[in-house]
C-alpha cells in the first residue's frame, strides 16, 4: 500500500484549503527519506490525521469515530470559525489507485450537518458505497484493519519506550494495545464466566430438586382409600339430591299453575266487560249492515257531494290568489317608479327598466377601470418605494409636498458637496470602492502597529517581572545554602548525642558488674587487679541527653520548613523566569513577523495613498470623512431619481382619484345600491309573475265556475234517485242514513275489533281448561303433600352443602395425587439436567484450570507470552541490521526485557542499562517489527514515524539517522520522519515544512535544502 497524495481543507489548525501534498512527485518521490518539520502545535499530526480521517473516519488521538457531536464536543478536527472542511488522500494498492475522501460543512444555523465519505476508482468514478461501508471497503482495498494500519504505517515510538521498561502486567497491557490482542484476555474471563454461570445454573437446579415434595406408598394408599370413601357417599347424595329436586320442581310447577289459572279467570272478568262496552259498535255495525244492499247509490250520492265541495273550495283558492296577485302587481310597478324616479306602467315596464340599468353598469364600468389604473399606480409606487428609505403617506397630496421636500433638500445637499444633480452614481461608486480598499488596508496596518506596541508593551512588564524573579534567587540563593549548612550542622550534633546517650546506656548496663569488683581480684572484662570506679562510677544523665537532642530535631525541623519553602520559592522563580523568557522570545518573534508583515502592507499602500504611520489616527478619521462623502453623494444622486419618480407617480394617481370621486358622485346620485342587477331583476321577475297569474288565475275561475254548476246539477239527481230507496228501509230522511252510515275503513275496523274480542274469549277459556287439568295431573304428581316448598329448599342446600365438601374433599386428593405425579416426573426431567449441568460445569472448570480467571489475566499473560516471543524474534532480525551488539531476550519471572550483550560474552542485563541511543535503536526495532507483523500480507511502501527524537543527544541522532537511512536503502519504502529536533531537520535535505502565522495558523511549504 503506498500513499500517493493528500488534499484538505480546514483540517484542526490548518486553516484554509492547502495544495495537494504529492509524494508520487518530486521533490518527495525521489528522496525516500524526507521531514515533516514545523514548531509544536503548528500541525505535523494532523497531516497523518487527514490520512485516517480519509480513510476510516478516525484519528488515532481519539478513541471512537468522528461525528458531529463529537466535532462540537471536541472543539477539535474542523478548524474554529469555519463553515466546512474536507479530507482526502489517493492510495495505490496491488496497482490501482482509489481516492477516499471525508467531509463535512454546517447547515444555515450555524450547526454541523452529518459527515459524508466517498470512494472513487481511478477513472474518478465514485463507488456506490453508503458512508458508514467506506471505511469497511478500505480496510478490504488496503488488507489492513484501521488498528493494523496504524501500528504498519504510522508508528509512535512512545508506546515502545514504556515497552521496554514495563513490568509483566504493565507489558501485557501494553503488548495488547500496541498488537490489538485483547481477545485472548475475552476469551479468558469469558470462560470464567462461562464456568461460573454454569456452576450457579447447577447449585440453582439442585435447590429446585431439593424442594420437591413427594408422597410416600403409605400416603398415597390411605388417600386413594379416603378418595374411595369420599366418591361412594357423594354418589348416595347425588341420588337423594335428585329425588328432592323432582319433589320441589313439582311444589314449583303446582304454584306457578294455580297462579296462572288465577289470571286468565281475571282475564275472563275483563273480557266480559269489554264486550259489554262494545255493544253499541256492534248496534251500528248492525244498523250499516241493513244498508249494504243500496251502498252503491249512497256511494254516488256522497261521491257527487263531495265533488261538489272540492270544486266549490277551488273556486275560493283561485278568487283569493287573484287578490293576491293584483295587489302585487301594482306594488312591482310602484317600486319600479321609486328606482327610477319616472312614472312607469304595465305597457313601458321593460323599457324604462332597461334604460336605466344600461346607464348604471356604464357608470359601475367607469368606476372599475379608475380602480383599476389607481391600483395599477399605487402597486408602481410600492415597488419604487422598496428601495426608498423614508415613509410615504397614502395620500397623494401629502405624498407629493413631502417628495417635494426631499428633492430640494437632495439638491442643495449635492450642491454643498460639489456635485451635479446629473453626475453618474456609478463611477462615485467605483471611487467609492477605492477609498474603501485603502480605509481597510490602513485599519490592518493599525492593527499591526497596535499589536506591536501592545506586545513591547507585554515585554516590557515581562522584563520587570523577569529582574523581580532573578532579585528574589539572587536574595534567596545565600539563605538557602546557609539553612543546608545550619541543618546539618544540627544533624551532627544530633549524631554526637547520640552516641553519647549510647555510651551511657553501656556504662550504666555494666553497673552491676561493678558492684562485684574486688581490690585484688582481676577485672573479667579488663583483666585489672585495680578498680578505682568500683565505688564511685561517672553517670551522664540520660534525660539532659534526650531533651537536648529534642530541641536540636525541633530547631532541624523549623529549618527543615523553611528550606523547604526557599528551595520552592526558588524553583518557582526559575520556572517564573525561563517562562518569562520563552514568552519574550517568542514575542519578540512575534514582532518581528508583525513588523515584517507591516513592513509589506506599508509599501503596498504607499502606491495609493501618501501615509505615515505616525499620523495614522488622522488618517483614518480623513479617509473615514471622504467615505462618508461618497456615501452621502452617492445615496443623494439615487434618492433624488427616485423622489423625481415616485413624484410623477403620485401626481397620476392623484388625477386617477379625482376622476373617479367625479363618476362616483353622479352614479350614487342615480344609484345608491351595489349592483343594479340584482334589484332590477327581483322587481321584473314580480312583475312578470304577477302579470302571468292574473292571466292564469282569470282562465281558472271560468272553468271552476261551471264545473261548480254541473255539480250542483249531478248532487240533485242522486238525491232524488236514493229517497224512495232509504224510505222502503225505515229510513226517513238521507240525514238519518249520513248519521247510521259507514265508511267501508270504519265498518272494517269495528268488525276486526269484534272478530278480536270473540277470539280472545274462545283462547282465554281454552287455556283455563287446559291450565285446571295440569293442575290436577300435578296434585296426583305431589308425594310430600304434607310439607311445603320452603322445608323441601331448606333440606336440598344442606345436602347440596354436604355433596359439595365431599366434592371439595375428591378434588384435594386427586390435586394430591396429580401434584405427587407431577413431582415425580419433574424429578426426573431435573436429574437428567443436572447430570448434563455437570458435565457443563466439568468441562468449563478444566478450561478454567487452563486458561480462565475472573479478569483474564491467565489467558492473557500466556496468549502476550507467545505473541512477545514472536515480536522479539521480528525484532531481533531488524536488530541484527541495525546493530550487532545486542539482541532481545525474554524476561526472567516476570520482570522487564532483558538484552543479551554479544560484545561482553553473551551476558544478558536489563533494558533500563542501556543508554538512550541504545534504547531508541531497540524501540525502532519493535515498532518496525509490529509494522511487519501487522502487514505479513500487505505490500507496505510508505511509513510515517512520529517523533521519538526529542530527547536524543547528538550522537544518538545520527545513529537514528543512519538507522533510517538503512532502513530506507533496505526496504525501499517511502519514509517519513516528524519531529521539531533542528539537528534533523538539517539531516534530511527535503521537507514538507509548516510554519505559523501571527493568528495562530499553519502554513505548508514542500522544500529541499
Amino acid at each position: 500500500m503506498k500513499i500517493i497524495k493528500i488534499k484538505f481543507k480546514n483540517i484542526n489548525n490548518l486553516k484554509g484549503e492547502h495544495e495537494a501534498i504529492r509524494f508520487d512527485q518530486d521533490p518527495l518521490a525521489s528522496a525516500g527519506i524526507f521531514a515533516i518539520t514545523g514548531p509544536t502545535g503548528s500541525g505535523k499530526s494532523t497531516l497523518l490525521d487527514v490520512i485516517t480521517l480519509s480513510l476510516f473516519n478516525r484519528i488515532p488521538r481519539y478513541n471512537r469515530g468522528i461525528s458531529k457531536k463529537e466535532i462540537e464536543s471536541l472543539g477539535s478536527v474542523v478548524t474554529h470559525h469555519t463553515n466546512d472542511a474536507f479530507a482526502s488522500v489517493e492510495y495505490e494498492i496491488k496497482g490501482n489507485r482509489f481516492t477516499s475522501e471525508w467531509k463535512v460543512s454546517k447547515n444555515r444555523h450555524g450547526k454541523f450537518k452529518d459527515y459524508e465519505m466517498f470512494l472513487y476508482d481511478s477513472s474518478g468514478k465514485p463507488i456506490d458505497l453508503k458512508k458508514s461501508e467506506v471505511p469497511a471497503k478500505n480496510e478490504e482495498l488496503i488488507g489492513l484493519e484501521y488498528n493494523q494500519f496504524i501500528k504498519s504505517i504510522l508508528l509512535s515510538q512512545g508506546q515502545f519506550s514504556k515497552f521496554l521498561q514495563a513490568d509483566q502486567n504493565e507489558r501485557g497491557q501494553l503488548l495488547e494495545n500496541i498488537t490489538g490482542t485483547s481477545i485472548y484476555r475475552k476469551i479468558g474471563k469469558k470462560v470464567f464466566e462461562k464456568q461460573k454461570d454454569f456452576k450457579q445454573k447447577l447449585e440453582t437446579k439442585k435447590e429446585i430438586l431439593a424442594n420437591f415434595q413427594t408422597l410416600k406408598d403409605e400416603e398415597i394408599k390411605l388417600i386413594k382409600q379416603e378418595l374411595a370413601e369420599a366418591t361412594k357417599l357423594k354418589s348416595i347424595l347425588d341420588e337423594k339430591l335428585k329425588i328432592l329436586s323432582n319433589n320441589i320442581q313439582v311444589k314449583k310447577d303446582l304454584k306457578s299453575t294455580t297462579l296462572t289459572i288465577e289470571q286468565l279467570q281475571s282475564t275472563a272478568q275483563s273480557l266480559k266487560l269489554k264486550q259489554e262496552k262494545f255493544s253499541p259498535k256492534q248496534s251500528k255495525l248492525k244498523i250499516h249492515n241493513k244498508l249494504a244492499p243500496i251502498k252503491d247509490d249512497i256511494a254516488l250520492y256522497i261521491d257527487a257531494d263531495q265533488n261538489r265541495l272540492a270544486t266549490n273550495k277551488n273556486l275560493n283558492e283561485y278568487q283569493a290568489q287573484m287578490a293576491i296577485a293584483r295587489t302585487g302587481l301594482k306594488q312591482s310597478l310602484s317600486s319600479m317608479s321609486s328606482l327610477c324616479k319616472t312614472n312607469v306602467d304595465k305597457e313601458n315596464f321593460m323599457q324604462i327598466m332597461r334604460d336605466f340599468e344600461n346607464e348604471i353598469i356604464a357608470l359601475d364600468k367607469d368606476l372599475d377601470n379608475c380602480k383599476s389604473k389607481g391600483l395599477e399606480i399605487r402597486e408602481r409606487i410600492g415597488k419604487q418605494s422598496e428601495h426608498y428609505k423614508y415613509s410615504l403617506d397614502h395620500n397623494p397630496q401629502l405624498a407629493i409636498e413631502f417628495l417635494e421636500n426631499k428633492i430640494s433638500q437632495r439638491k442643495i445637499d449635492l450642491k454643498n458637496a460639489n456635485i451635479s444633480t446629473k453626475a453618474n452614481s456609478e463611477e462615485i461608486k467605483e471611487t467609492l470602492k477605492k477609498q474603501k480598499e485603502i480605509y481597510d488596508q490602513v485599519l490592518l496596518i493599525k492593527h499591526d502597529l497596535d499589536q506591536i506596541v501592545e506586545l513591547n508593551a507585554t515585554n516590557l512588564n515581562a522584563q520587570k517581572k523577569l529582574t523581580e524573579q532573578q532579585n528574589i534567587i539572587t536574595e534567596k540563593t545565600p539563605i538557602k545554602d546557609k539553612s543546608e549548612k545550619l541543618i546539618k550542622s544540627l544533624s551532627d550534633q544530633i549524631t554526637l548525642l547520640e552516641k553519647s546517650k549510647e555510651n551511657a546506656i553501656k556504662i550504666a548496663s555494666l553497673e552491676e558488674h561493678r558492684k562485684t569488683l574486688i581490690d585484688g581480684e582481676a577485672c573479667p572484662l579488663c583483666g585489672s587487679l585495680e578498680h578505682p570506679y568500683s565505688i564511685h562510677q561517672p553517670e551522664e544523665d540520660q534525660q539532659k541527653i534526650n531533651n537536648q537532642i529534642t530541641i536540636i530535631k525541633s530547631e532541624i525541623n523549623q529549618q527543615d520548613i523553611e528550606l523547604k519553602n526557599l528551595i520552592k520559592t526558588l524553583s518557582t522563580s526559575e520556572a517564573s523566569i525561563k517562562i518569562i523568557k520563552t514568552n519574550l522570545l517568542e514575542n519578540q518573534q512575534k514582532i518581528n513577523e508583525i513588523q515584517q508583515s507591516l513592513d509589506k502592507k506599508t509599501r503596498v499602500i504607499k502606491n495609493k495613498t501618501e501615509i505615515d504611520n505616525r499620523e495614522i489616527e488622522n488618517t483614518i478619521k480623513n479617509l473615514g470623512i471622504k467615505i462618508n462623502q461618497l456615501e452621502d453623494a452617492v445615496n443623494a444622486i439615487e434618492e433624488l431619481r427616485r423622489s423625481a419618480d415616485l413624484k410623477d407617480l403620485f401626481q397620476n394617481l392623484k388625477t386617477e382619484l379625482n376622476k373617479y370621486q367625479e363618476i362616483k358622485n353622479l352614479r350614487f346620485s342615480k344609484f345608491e345600491g351595489d349592483k343594479i342587477g340584482p334589484i332590477t331583476n327581483k322587481i321584473q321577475n314580480d312583475f312578470q309573475k304577477f302579470s302571468e297569474s292574473i292571466t292564469r288565475l282569470d282562465e281558472a275561475i271560468e272553468i271552476e265556475s261551471k264545473d261548480l254548476n254541473r255539480a250542483l246539477d249531478s248532487l240533485e239527481k242522486h238525491k232524488i234517485k236514493l229517497q224512495p230507496k232509504l224510505e222502503s228501509l225505515g229510513f226517513n230522511s238521507i240525514d238519518e242514513m249520513n248519521e247510521n252510515f259507514l265508511s267501508e275503513e270504519e265498518a272494517n275496523k269495528l268488525l276486526a275489533e269484534e272478530n278480536i274480542l270473540t277470539k280472545s274469549w274462545t283462547q282465554n277459556e281454552t287455556k283455563l281448561k287446559s291450565e285446571a287439568e295440569k293442575l290436577n295431573l300435578l296434585i296426583s304428581k305431589d308425594k310430600q303433600k304434607e310439607r311445603n316448598l320452603e322445608e323441601l329448599l331448606k333440606e336440598y342446600k344442606l345436602e347440596e352443602k354436604q355433596r359439595d365438601q365431599l366434592s371439595e374433599l375428591i378434588g384435594q386428593k386427586n390435586n394430591q395425587l396429580n401434584i405427587d405425579k407431577e413431582n415425580k416426573n419433574n424429578q426426573k426431567s431435573q436429574l437428567k439436567e443436572i447430570e448434563s449441568l455437570a458435565k457443563e460445569v466439568d468441562k468449563w472448570s478444566l478450561m478454567t484450570q487452563i486458561i480462565g480467571d475472573a479478569t483474564g489475566n491467565k489467558f492473557a499473560n500466556f496468549s502476550q507470552g507467545l505473541t512477545l516471543q514472536n515480536l522479539l524474534v521480528y525484532a531481533n532480525q531488524r536488530l541484527t541490521k541495525l546493530s550487532d551488539r545486542y539482541l532481545l531476550d525474554i524476561p526472567v519471572d516476570g520482570g522487564p526485557l532483558r538484552v543479551m550483550d554479544q560484545y561482553q560474552g553473551n551476558s544478558h542485563r536489563s533494558v533500563s542499562t542501556l543508554s538512550g541511543g541504545e534504547s531508541f535503536l531497540i524501540s525502532l526495532a519493535l515498532a518496525l517489527s509490529l509494522s511487519d507483523m501487522a502487514s505479513r500480507n500487505v505490500s507496505i511502501e510508505s511509513l510515517f514515524i512520529d517523533e521519538g527524537f526529542g530527547t536524543l543527544d547528538q550522537e544518538t541522532l545520527d545513529i537514528a539517522m543512519n538507522t533510517l537511512e538503512k532502513l530506507q536503502t533496505e526496504s525501499q519504502k517511502m519514509v517519513g520522519v516528524i519531529s521539531h529536533v533542528e539537528a534533523l531537520k538539517e539531516r534530511i535535505a527535503v521537507q514538507i515544512k509548516l510554519e505559523k502565522n501571527a493568528q495562530g495558523f499553519s502554513n505548508i511549504q514542500v522544500v529541499q535544502n
